[in-house]
């Protein structure tokens, strides 16, 4: 069974009465150990590939399976959760706190120590292992850019997650520091999943264990360029296999067929819905009671419209629906 599986997904995005198809009919399969090149031009779906790997954005079709357990029924805490025990991020743009040193950077990450001495003693040691030592406690901001992707892949260790999300991780760097970036990536995460998507296979072709083209939202090639090291699964993991055997002989047609009786998910886009004709930007969600809480993205649209879809729902305790309705609203 494969740690990582993706069948048959498929994604779509809504925008001002618009359907785009982002990724469609994705089939893969990934282990621990990988290091998997993800290329394709702008636009191909290659980060839509990550986002739903990453648990950021979740997918109409198909199924994501992490350790042979579904995700299709998952909702926002259990993504969150998801993301908290798989998942580690090495952005592009750093995402780093430019007021805080490189110390207390990494330090975040390592919140659930509670000891300080121990936390720290853990930074410093993750520090140490991807060459930052000596600029401890250096500012963000006075960091080049190869210190600052060095700085993310120690706080990317530092969760200590199986899988590695690397989004053209290289892209603001100069080809020399690029190297050695990709170089410091495959040395620290030999034992995990690290997928990296970029526009440049050269840049990484020395060190990665497969090669995956993206193609107009399917996959167009999926090559493999060297065995990855066997990683032995670890016991917790093996407890959690033992622990869900239906989740494992669940076959595809069986999780559509539960899906259709499932109400959509938030980023589902209702049918009644689509026949008023207005933009969907985004959606309600119910409470713990069943009463419907909006999602606003006012700051995001500025001045455009915003139309918050409440969906249908059984209120807990009630006997009606709260029939779905659409409501439009004018940023100021």
């Amino acid at each position: 069974m494969a740690f990582l599986q993706l069948q048959g997904i498929g994604k779509i995005y809504v925008s001002e009465g618009n359907v785009t198809v982002g990724i469609r009919g994705v089939d893969l399969s990934f282990e621990r150990g990988e290091f998997v090149a993800i290329t394709g031009r702008s636009g191909s779906g290659r980060s839509s590939v990550l986002e739903v790997i990453s648990g950021m954005d979740t997918y109409e079709e198909g199924e994501l399976l992490v350790v042979g357990n579904p995700t299709s029924h998952y909702r926002q805490p259990d993504w969150e959760k998801y993301r908290e025990k798989y998942i580690s991020f090495v952005f592009q743009d750093y995402n780093i706190i430019d007021s805080y040193t490189v110390l207390e950077n990494v330090e975040l990450a390592l919140m659930h120590i509670s000891d300080r001495k121990e936390r720290r003693r853990r930074a410093v040691e993750l520090l140490e292992r991807v060459g930052m030592k000596a600029h401890l406690r250096h500012k963000g901001s006075k960091l080049s850019g190869g210190q600052k992707q060095r700085t993310v892949i120690a706080r990317a260790l530092a969760k200590d997650s199986p899988i590695i999300l690397a989004d053209e991780p290289t892209g603001n760097l100069d080809a020399e520091t690029s190297r050695e970036i990709v170089a410091l990536l495959r040395e620290v995460s030999r034992d995990k999943l690290l997928i990296v998507v970029t526009h440049n296979f050269e840049q990484v072709e020395e060190y990665a264990t497969r090669h995956v083209r993206v193609y107009d939202g399917a996959i167009e090639s999926d090559q493999i360029i060297a065995a990855p090291t066997p990683i032995d699964t670890p016991a917790a993991e093996r407890a959690e296999i033992a622990e869900n055997p239906a989740s494992r002989k669940r076959s595809g047609g069986q999780d559509r067929r539960r899906r259709e009786r499932r109400p959509a998910r938030r980023d589902h886009v209702p049918r009644h819905a689509e026949t008023l004709g207005l933009p969907l930007l985004s959606f309600a969600d119910r409470d713990r009671r069943g009463l419907a809480r909006h999602v606003s993205y006012r700051e995001r649209v500025g001045s455009a419209q915003t139309v918050l879809y409440v969906p249908t729902y059984r209120r807990a305790g009630g006997r009606g629906h709260a029939h779905g309705r659409a409501r439009q609203e004018r940023g100021s």
